[in-house]
């Protein structure tokens, strides 16, 4: 292994120190259910999401979303695949945060397509196991969560079948964005195109594509979690980002972007 490639698995020391955890699941409960809530009132910038990492999950007929909280991003997984000429698929979500999971089943207890099960996917539960294997997995800002996210990957893995896709969305920026959300949200880390690729491959995965995503949304990260040290965002906020999503959408695609407030990422298993 290269130097390089070494330097690129070890996580840089984040300039503000982490919240702190729930004992059960290491994540910052209260203030994660508090944030999904807020961004279940952004449709565009959830879309965008989903759409980032389509070569992961199109043409599947079972996929995984982990890390899925109360399945903001799950949901339109299922709606875009329900779209395609494969037609309707199954989507499993996996969360760690138990009310997160029955907030889930609470707005799609009516929905045959979407499920979730409460475990951690380092160590997947035999529901989890049962459900599968799947032919894709997705996970939208949840790697950066997990002090292990060579071992998370992983666990993944051993969920898919073989030459099955993963699309990942994590926070970029590496250091340079990392601000008071980060801290408050408990990221381990944010990451640099290397720093994604070194712990895809190390998991066994074969990196498809990654690209930088929403270079405006970057300055404003900045700006708000780094120079203003700001704790909270409001539905306002929220709304009026959201309503401006196609816009920042089409600033990507013209310039690029050389920089983004996030990583999206398609791999996937080698042939055996």
């Amino acid at each position: 292994m290269s130097r390089d490639r070494r330097s690129a698995l070890v996580d840089p020391t984040p300039p503000i120190a982490l919240a702190e955890a729930d004992a059960t699941t290491g994540q910052n409960i209260g203030h994660s259910l508090q944030g999904q809530e807020t961004m279940a009132g952004a449709p565009r910038y959830n879309g965008w999401l989903v759409d980032s990492v389509r070569g992961a999950w199109v043409g599947a007929e079972r996929v995984l979303d982990v890390g899925c909280s109360i399945g903001n991003v799950t949901h339109v997984v299922a709606d875009r695949l329900a779209g395609e000429p494969s037609g309707p698929a199954r989507v499993v979500g996996v969360e760690i945060i138990p009310a997160a999971a029955e907030r889930f089943e609470e707005r799609f207890r009516d929905r045959a397509d979407l499920s979730v099960v409460v475990g951690d996917v380092t160590d997947p539960p035999p529901a989890l196991r049962a459900a599968g294997p799947f032919d894709a997995a997705v996970s939208f800002n949840v790697l950066e969560h997990i002090k292990d996210d060579v071992a998370a990957l992983r666990g993944i893995g051993t969920l898919l079948r073989p030459e099955g896709r993963i699309g990942l969305l994590v926070p970029g920026g590496g250091n340079l964005l990392y601000g008071t959300f980060d801290a408050l949200d408990r990221h381990f880390r944010r990451y640099t195109p290397a720093m994604l690729r070194a712990r895809i491959e190390a998991a066994g995965f074969e990196v498809v594509t990654i690209q930088r995503l929403n270079l405006v949304g970057a300055a404003a990260w900045f700006v708000k979690g780094r120079l203003l040290r700001a704790r909270a965002t409001t539905g306002g906020e929220i709304a009026t980002f959201d309503r401006m999503v196609p816009f920042f959408r089409r600033v990507d695609a013209v310039l690029g972007p050389p920089f983004g407030q996030s990583l999206a990422a398609v791999a996937r298993l080698p042939r055996r």
